[in-house]
């Protein structure tokens, strides 16, 4: 830090706070003594306990700093009321329980900073209305109350830090469709349910893979997603509940999974998702415009019980055998597969036997090129239904092969 005339000195800005002000440096007040010229104002490492006015009166006021003053426990209601301007709000590191509701009035922030408020239990709802907040810093602060976050469809947040909130169980951050970076997951020990829908992320955060407690995870409409960074560590993930339901009218009710996994959209060849899908027992592909064959996500579907498949035009077949002595799908009980234009077969080349042995319930709909349902006959000891609807171009169902002939079916 610079002295300079007046008593005021200058001070070095982290990266982030810089890229908001747009100065390397800006002036430092020791005061809020209603200064309604002043833009910038910092009172970092002041031992300030109370404010002398309630409502300062400071209409240009750009950035305050507030930070490190551990002795600060209440800021007043009405405080912020009259700072519409403010871009930067720097709280980090005070003793405050709970945000002013004048906190509100901030329209314009773009930068708010609560790293380790150790006393801070909660966020206020109305945060999510903040729609040019472009990074929120909370590492390090509990929430101990907090058990569900929402920023929907927060367009400028681009960096999230929630890892000091112990006990969320739930966060969604659908239509945050600037959010590139959310750090530190791994400390959500309790997150049951993660909602990334809408979102700007290229790399599925590796720590995703060690929340134990996951129960939903929605990836829906993610075009930016490309790899899932580290893939020698996943954890557990769990589904109680589907987004796509009552599809089609004949068909039954999907059951519940303990583990599920949905992506819609995207073009790309869903890399990230792989470690995911290997312990699904649902898996629903929506509108995917990239992926020629469901092998291409690699042939770890040991667990997957019910598989939907929809308006994925490139696609062209399902599962591809490469040697005889590999089983596919081998716990499969329900497979739907609706409005794939490019889509010839399910299956192409040799399986073993087991493969789609457990299957039961067929359902294929508007898949004009469809020539054939299996390339080869297969054991399906257990098939109940078998429901096709506006395939035009389909010749068989199954063809018959000799060395498995009657035995193929119940």
């Amino acid at each position: 830090m610079e002295e300079s005339s007046g008593g005021q000195y200058h001070m070095d800005m982290n990266s982030h706070v810089r890229k908001v002000i747009g100065s390397r440096t800006f002036l430092v007040k020791n005061n809020l003594d209603a200064e309604e010229a002043c833009q910038r104002i910092s009172l970092s490492h002041n031992q300030v306990q109370t404010f002398q006015f309630s409502s300062p009166n400071c209409p240009l006021l750009s950035t305050l700093l507030l930070n490190d003053n551990d002795r600060l426990q209440e800021i007043p209601d009405s405080f912020f009321k009259n700072m519409t301007r403010l871009r930067v709000l720097d709280l980090s590191s005070t003793s405050i329980t709970s945000l002013p509701s004048s906190i509100s009035c901030l329209c314009e922030l773009q930068l708010l900073k609560l790293q380790s408020c150790h006393k801070l239990e909660g966020l206020p709802t109305f945060l999510k209305y903040m729609r040019k907040l472009e990074i929120l810093d909370l590492h390090q602060t509990a929430l101990t109350k907090m058990l569900e976050a929402s920023f929907y469809n927060m367009q400028s947040l681009r960096r999230l830090d929630i890892s000091g909130a112990c006990n969320l169980r739930r966060l969604s951050l659908q239509g945050c469709r600037s959010l590139m970076t959310l750090a530190n997951l791994d400390k959500l020990s309790k997150l049951e349910a993660l909602d990334l829908s809408g979102t700007k992320l290229e790399v599925l955060p590796h720590q995703i893979f060690s929340l134990t407690s996951m129960q939903c995870l929605d990836l829906l409409a993610m075009e930016h997603l490309k790899t899932g960074g580290r893939k020698d560590r996943y954890g557990r993930f769990k589904r109680n509940q589907f987004l796509y339901q009552h599809i089609y009218t004949q068909s039954e009710q999907s059951l519940s999974y303990e583990r599920g996994l949905e992506v819609c959209g995207g073009n790309n060849s869903l890399d990230g998702v792989r470690g995911v899908l290997s312990m699904a027992k649902f898996f629903h592909l929506y509108g995917n415009a990239s992926i020629m064959a469901l092998s291409n996500l690699g042939m770890e579907m040991d667990n997957l019980k019910e598989c939907w498949i929809e308006k994925c035009h490139q696609l062209e077949l399902l599962f591809v055998g490469r040697m005889a002595d590999i089983d596919a799908a081998v716990c499969l009980e329900n497979l739907r597969v609706s409005d794939l234009a490019k889509l010839i077969t399910v299956r192409r080349g040799k399986l073993g036997r087991g493969g789609f042995a457990c299957l039961k319930h067929i359902y294929l709909e508007c898949c004009p090129k469809l020539i054939n349902f299996f390339s080869s006959s297969i054991r399906l000891q257990n098939l109940e239904l078998v429901e096709i609807k506006f395939c035009c171009r389909l010749e068989k169902v199954f063809e018959e092969d000799s060395e498995v002939g009657q035995n193929a079916f119940p």
